[in-house]
């Protein structure tokens, strides 16, 4: 079971809280790796959090990569745990490659995260209620399978360049009226 994040390792993404949660997680006998994508000024902090939870065996401090795709393939979930975010396109791209999202509610998270439906909302700065969502998909393979089928979904129906394409062609419409913004 590979959980994975892919962000900044700053103050407000809360990597703090993910690892308390993920130590949790594996005191609760789960069989899992956490894999941190990304780099920021908290790198130290966090990979020496992570030796102080004990948990240098399940999680991977991978830095920056320009090879997204392939990391997030090797996901089972992806993991956001911000304390503040807008609409992150970490997690667009993330529901692209078909993978259920855990994250916490904040921001413009639940446009992106239905819950029950292509992933789990929890609230910010809470490593129990993190906790709870990451066991429930590690003990719950088809339900992960489904929620990531529904997370390419919407990712494919909500922000496909045809889509965006459309989107911006009605704002044009809208503001030019009846004038032909086709050509």
């Amino acid at each position: 079971m590979v959980f994975g994040v892919v962000g900044r390792l700053e103050p407000e993404k809360d990597h703090r809280t993910l690892l308390q949660a993920f130590r949790a997680l594996i005191d609760h006998r789960q069989a899992a790796r956490l894999l941190i994508i990304g780099d920021g000024s908290l790198r130290g902090e966090l990979e020496s959090c992570s030796r102080t939870l004990g948990l240098e065996r399940n999680v991977t401090f991978l830095g920056a990569r320009t090879d997204i795709p392939e990391v997030l393939a090797a996901l089972d979930v992806f993991v956001l745990s911000s304390v503040h975010e807008g609409v992150p396109l970490s997690v667009v791209e993330a529901m692209g490659a078909g993978k259920p999202v855990i994250a916490t509610d904040v921001g413009g998270l639940r446009l992106l995260v239905k819950p029950s439906i292509n992933g789990l909302l929890v609230p910010p700065a809470d490593p129990a209620a993190l906790e709870a969502a990451l066991r429930e998909l590690s003990v719950n393979p088809t339900l992960r399978q489904e929620m990531g089928v529904r997370s390419r979904q919407i990712a494919s129906d909500s922000f496909s360049v045809s889509t965006m394409i459309n989107r911006y062609q009605e704002i044009y419409e809208s503001v030019l009226g009846d004038r032909d913004v086709r050509n």
